[in-house]
């Protein structure tokens, strides 16, 4: 929700009233939104000063309660999977999984019409490959640059989705079209995406066009797209591509040609003319009205050419012409005077500066618009596959995106990532709840499955199927886990935590049950002789006394 800016205690009021609440909860379990209102208003007025910020408080107090799936630790993971094999664990987990099922399909914004207006236009409805899946237009990528034929060249089916540490870390689209190739070649130039990870096998070529080649160079739109590397992998391939604005555009209309009197008999350049000069500066010219008849005109043929160039207004002498500037002499003592421009050709160094000037502003221009992008497409993930065969695949993909993203140059970190698949919905929230979640095990040491979901819905709400997808989430991380060692440190850190607080316990706590039954045995047999003997010798006590 967004508020008007006003005497800036509008946020700070809603933060503060939700700390406290939350801090409220965790202690007693209760909430008091109206007491601790009244608490900020008597301290500062208009802390809280509108409906919306009151709402908007209960509304996130109302999903904190709801939404208390707290993540797990890295080394559960293991045992996470393991309680598959046992049907009591089993049920356990399929009815986990069912309440935060229900919980984000409650928690999922729903897209209004009025949401996602760009792409319900008439000009657009063609660009989309399903009508259901528009993206909304206040996180929707617009373009910039000028392609295609349609009015509105700013739209293209994608959609922003957040990071684990950074907002808008990467953007999702669909198979490109036959007619939306070039807006997907100027999605990537105008955000200067560094990676573009393409989930799906190429189908049909009808269905599914081809969007890029295997060597050379190649136009799509306003752009070259240039092969500088390629790569075949048994679960992938690799395209290192720079793409560059076209210097001719394919739309740009011709130059419209200036009339001259280039070609026509009557009119002859002289190498007397000044750069600059028309042909009305001419001495030929000169005088006055010229008639058809004249001895000093040319032939009939010519002059009924150049009959609309023959009668011209009548113009004073002047008192130099060009060949007397040309033929000039500097009287005596000028000979060593220092002159700007050399008489011959008075415009050749303005000429030069000028044409220097241009190519180094071009070359400028060429330099910054170049872009280096990877291209990296799976070959393990057929079309009719919800899921991958093995997870081994996706990880190695992952893997090679995150260490391009790493050396690649432009600063990589503050670009997005365009993450693509057949329908733009389906196999793209495994690949981003993905990434999420090894960012959270790098920062956090955690995972939250859960969260890195509703998170990515927001703006896509279609993302995650829960049937199938979900679950192998948590096979990518577990496979991720015990392909890297180096989270195993925090694995020992914790197991010196409860080896520290086994070696504080007592040591009659340590003893196994046989250890621990076998003395009770014995303590209870001496307890018993103990007794036996006290017995007998208050009895022989007794005798003797009597």
């Amino acid at each position: 929700m967004e508020w008007k800016p006003g005497n800036g205690a509008g946020r700070s009021g809603a933060f503060l009233a939700l700390d406290a609440n939350l801090e409220l909860m965790k202690k007693t379990g209760q909430l008091d939104v109206f007491e601790y209102a009244k608490t900020l208003v008597n301290s500062r007025p208009h802390l809280i000063d509108s409906v919306e910020q009151y709402m908007f408080i209960y509304e996130v107090l109302s999903e904190a309660v709801m939404c208390n799936v707290q993540p797990i630790e890295m080394n559960q993971l293991k045992e996470r999977s393991s309680m598959y094999k046992a049907k009591k664990n089993r049920e356990l987990l399929e009815s986990q999984e069912t309440h935060e099922n229900k919980l984000l399909m409650h928690l999922t914004p729903t897209l209004r019409i009025g949401d996602c207006a760009g792409g319900h236009r008439l000009e657009n409805r063609g660009k989309n490959r399903d009508v259901m899946v528009v993206p909304p237009d206040h996180a929707r990528p617009y373009l910039q640059t000028l392609h295609g034929e349609s009015k509105d060249y700013t739209y293209i089916n994608a959609v922003e989705v957040d990071g684990f540490t950074r907002k808008a870390e990467f953007i999702v689209t669909e198979w490109p079209k036959q007619s939306t190739v070039d807006s997907f070649w100027t999605l990537i130039y105008d955000h200067a995406c560094h990676t573009v990870v393409n989930l799906s096998n190429q189908g049909t070529q009808r269905h599914y066009p081809s969007f890029i080649h295997n060597k050379g160079k190649a136009n799509y739109g306003p752009f070259i797209v240039e092969i500088m590397n390629y790569h075949q992998y048994p679960a992938m391939t690799s395209h290192m591509v720079k793409v560059m604005k076209r210097v001719d555009p394919p739309n740009a209309r011709p130059a419209a040609k200036i009339p001259t009197l280039e070609g026509v008999p009557g009119y002859q350049t002289r190498p007397d003319i000044m750069p600059g000069q028309s042909f009305r500066f001419k001495p030929m010219y000169r005088g006055k009205f010229r008639e058809p008849g004249d001895d000093n005109s040319t032939s009939s043929d010519e002059d009924e050419q150049s009959a609309p160039n023959a009668l011209l207004p009548p113009r004073r002498p002047r008192k130099t012409t060009s060949s007397q500037f040309l033929n000039v002499t500097p009287p005596r003592g000028h000979g060593l005077k220092r002159r700007s421009r050399s008489a011959e050709d008075p415009f050749r160094e303005t000429f030069m500066i000028s044409d220097i000037m241009a190519s180094g502003a071009q070359n400028q221009q060429i330099d910054a618009e170049v872009r280096i992008c990877c291209v990296i497409q799976v070959r393990m993930w057929p079309i009719e596959n919800k899921v991958p065969l093995s997870t081994t695949g996706l990880i190695d993909v992952i893997k090679m995106a995150r260490s391009w993203r790493k050396r690649a140059p432009d600063r990589p970190e503050t670009k997005p990532t365009i993450v693509m698949s057949h329908n733009g919905v389906s196999r793209v929230g495994v690949y981003i709840g993905a990434n999420i979640c090894i960012d959270q095990m790098d920062i956090d040491h955690e995972v939250d499955v859960f969260h890195a979901v509703k998170m990515m819905r927001i703006n896509r709400p279609q993302l995650i199927d829960m049937k199938d997808e979900y679950k192998y989430l948590y096979d990518v991380m577990l496979h991720w886990y015990m392909t890297n060692p180096e989270y195993r440190i925090y694995d020992k850190e914790d197991s010196e935590d409860t080896d520290s607080q086994k070696t504080s316990r007592p040591p009659s706590n340590r003893h196994s049950l046989k250890e621990k039954s076998s003395f009770r045995s014995k303590f209870s047999f001496r307890r018993r002789n103990t007794t036996r003997q006290n017995e007998q010798a208050v009895v022989e006590q007794h005798v003797n006394n009597k």
